[in-house]
């Protein structure tokens, strides 16, 4: 009876961790988020940098001279990992801009960091084209895939920052009005 307990156990604590979501940041990268949680420029800056990793990484993976098996499977997942991180950005700057925080400078940094994560994300789906191509098929769908949600969840993102901008633009505007 008790390793009937114990195997039945084993299998529920398996199940509920099998449906725990990936959590795209490091420990450290937790600890400097947490760190930066009451400066909105940071927490940005942050996010930015960890999205751009992420990126990085999956450049190195995509032009290795050796690849090995995994790196395919790794690609993915780190884009996945940037997609998250571009969504939790986004989540970021419409909660910093519901609070009344002034993100016109920070807004503008994103709009820039963003354009530069497009042409890199653009330049990853030429290559694995390019690849699928020279392989006279599609076995890089798992990639597509991940690159078409993180080009999906940057161009949200995109139109999201320029959206808030706008509005923190006409907003700032009429202060300025309100003080002379």
């Amino acid at each position: 009876m008790r390793i009937v307990a114990a195997a039945l156990l084993l299998l529920l604590s398996a199940g509920v961790r099998a449906q725990m979501p990936h959590d795209p940041l490091t420990a450290i990268e937790v600890d400097q988020m947490r760190d930066s949680a009451p400066d909105p420029k940071r927490r940005i800056e942050l996010l930015l940098g960890f999205a751009g990793d992420r990126l990085m990484a999956v450049e190195r993976l995509r032009s290795a001279t050796d690849p090995s098996s995994g790196d395919e499977s790794k690609a993915e997942d780190l884009l996945g990992d940037f997609a998250q991180l571009i969504d939790e950005l986004d989540d970021n700057l419409e909660a910093y801009s519901k609070r009344g925080d002034d993100l016109r400078e920070p807004l503008r940094h994103v709009l820039g960091a963003e354009a530069g994560f497009q042409q890199k994300l653009t330049a990853l789906a030429d290559l694995a084209d390019k690849a699928a191509s020279q392989t006279h098929g599609n076995p890089m769908h798992g990639l597509a895939a991940a690159l078409e949600d993180a080009t999906d969840s940057l161009e949200s993102s995109n139109e999201n920052a320029k959206a808030i901008l706008a509005a923190e633009i006409q907003k700032r505007g009429k202060e300025k009005s309100r003080q002379r």
